[in-house]
């Protein structure tokens, strides 16, 4: 069974359990209110901190139940959009469009090299890497980077913080509570 991801998905049996809690929570609190029979009063004082739980309580379940509910995934790969950059060799340089990105090849199009070319490529963030061309492609060509120490290290920070990888990087309070609204919001 394969699962689109571009639409919000519900995990419905993961969901139920607290589903069920929440909305027995919500009918205690509600038929204390609605019907005298079921409000005693000898709680005295003791009403405001059952009030306070019980709020707490709906409030942790409604966070909960939103933990199942995914909304459609956005996310941009290199060649979605290719990054343009250039190519130095023989003191000449050439512009390409980067197709694929690794720690260790990189694979362009634009232009077509013999094997074994060397030179160095202006990689954003990281700056000039060396290469040599080790395989032809119908566009372009293959490149095994030979990255100092200090470009692995920025290579690697660059796969795991920025664009479409998963994980948080920075965080704007204000595009939180954007997309906080937009999960409760009707018109997904």
């Amino acid at each position: 069974m394969k699962i689109d991801r571009n639409q919000t998905i519900i995990q419905w049996s993961l969901l139920a359990p607290y589903l069920v809690i929440t909305l027995l929570t919500i009918f205690a609190l509600l038929i204390g209110i609605v019907f005298s029979s079921f409000s005693f009063q000898d709680a005295g004082q003791g009403k405001i901190v059952l009030l306070f739980w019980t709020f707490y309580n709906l409030l942790v379940l409604g966070i909960t139940v939103l933990a199942f509910v995914e909304l459609p995934r956005q996310e941009t790969h290199i060649a979605d959009q290719p990054e343009a950059t250039t190519l130095k060799i023989d003191g000449n340089l050439l512009p390409v469009l980067i197709q694929s990105l690794t720690q260790d090849t990189l694979c362009f199009s634009g232009l077509s090299h013999p094997l074994g070319t060397v030179g160095s490529i202006l990689l954003q963030g990281i700056g000039d890497v060396r290469f040599t061309v080790i395989a032809k492609t119908f566009d372009g060509a293959r490149l095994r980077l030979q990255a100092t120490p200090k470009q692995k290290k920025a290579l690697i920070l660059r796969f795991y913080t920025e664009g479409g990888a998963p994980g948080v990087s920075s965080l704007k309070a204000t595009a939180l509570f954007k997309d906080f609204t937009k999960r409760f919001s009707a018109s997904e």
